[in-house]
């Protein structure tokens, strides 16, 4: 991948670069050894150089650091994890909405070390050619007119909670996980943030619970009993979960389906 591609990234308003977020070569190496492939070169280099990237507010998949690669669906191999059928032929790098999925194709190679991107039309059934390497589909996507692809954003909505669930070790792995970091230079985010989209958020307004019986604790939160047995309906796809993250006046919607150690339960009208 060329430098000015590297530099039109880190310029470009359209896309959100994570300083320092680069993975290390044993990270490459060890999610290669994994999949049992070869990342094409300019792949391999988005990795090195910049790695946690957006584009319009959706991740490019990458590699999450290694304490939290197994849960994270942002990591390039989450898809082949949970597929017993993956045959290496393709790997899903960029799922911006469900319509359409953005593959590299790493049975067509192209230049020397490189695939082809492939754009899966979900709505059409269509397979097109996006671009003859991961860097032009990269060039093509920050190329696309302003507003040609939307940024999906939680929004602020007095009297409604959004929660998210999941499953913790303890307290402080799900404090850990959602805690607000200040960077010397970049935005301030968590984990959280990063894995949902929904990027910096007003701590004030959240609350977060670990126990055995979470849909008990939902009426244990803030104006619980007006919001709890809504939530408990959705609650009851999750037997799994023990951990519960709630953030007030705030709509989340929108960012449902996204996640990683906390995945999206709903938001829910509450009153005071």
């Amino acid at each position: 991948m060329r430098d000015d591609l590297i530099e039109v990234l880190r310029s470009s308003p359209a896309v959100t670069v994570h300083p320092g977020s680069g993975a290390p070569e044993e990270w490459i190496v060890a999610a290669e050894t994994e999949l049992g492939i070869r990342f094409p070169m300019s792949y391999r280099r988005w990795l090195a150089e910049l790695n946690d990237t957006w584009i319009a507010g959706e991740p490019v998949l990458c590699l999450a650091p290694p304490e939290f690669a197994r849960d994270a669906d942002t990591d390039i191999r989450y898809r082949p994890r949970l597929d017993p059928a993956w045959s290496g032929t393709e790997l899903t790098v960029f799922v911006p909405d469900g319509d359409e999925r953005y593959v590299l194709a790493l049975d067509r190679p192209t230049t020397e070390g490189e695939v082809a991107v492939l754009r899966h039309d979900l709505v059409s059934g269509t397979t097109e050619v996006h671009a003859d390497s991961f860097g032009g589909f990269l060039l093509a996507m920050v190329a696309e007119p302003e507003g040609a692809r939307p940024v999906r954003q939680a929004t602020e909505v007095p009297g409604t909670v959004s929660i998210w669930v999941g499953t913790v070790g303890d307290e402080d792995q799900l404090f850990d996980h959602v805690e607000i970091r200040y960077p010397a230079a970049g935005e301030p985010t968590s984990r959280f943030g990063t894995e949902t989209g929904l990027g910096w958020y007003d701590e004030d307004l959240a609350e977060g619970s670990v126990s055995t019986d979470p849909a008990v604790s939902l009426v244990e939160h803030s104006y619980g009993p007006s919001f709890a047995a809504a939530a408990r309906a959705d609650l009851a796809g999750y037997p799994e979960v023990n951990a519960l993250y709630l953030i007030y006046d705030l709509d989340a919607t929108a960012l449902a389906g996204r996640g990683g150690l906390l995945r999206f339960l709903g938001a829910y009208r509450y009153t005071r």
